[in-house]
């Protein structure tokens, strides 16, 4: 999946454990109730996607990809402070 085009797509509670996101295009897509537990998103864009009820996220993993103020996060995490990222439009 690394550097795969999924922009809106639903991937409600599906398991996604361990998979590589690295640079995929997640914009709008929605995750919630999905298990990211070890997914790779180092440099994905998660611009407007919805990852509430999301599982297994973490601070480390948010903060290796890029979001915006549109992106929905698990209740237990904050958005990074390095969010928007500065990168070119996928």
């Amino acid at each position: 999946m690394q550097g795969a085009t999924l922009r809106s797509s639903s991937l409600v509670g599906a398991n996604l454990a361990k998979v590589n996101f690295r640079e995929a295009d997640l914009r709008l897509a929605v995750l919630r109730k999905a298990n990211l537990q070890d997914a790779e998103l180092g440099g994905a864009n998660l611009e407007g996607a919805d990852l509430r009820g999301a599982a297994n996220v973490t601070s480390k993993q948010l903060i290796d990809a890029c979001g915006n103020d549109d992106t929905m996060l698990p209740d237990q995490l904050a958005r990074p402070p390095s969010w928007p990222c500065d990168r070119l439009d996928k």
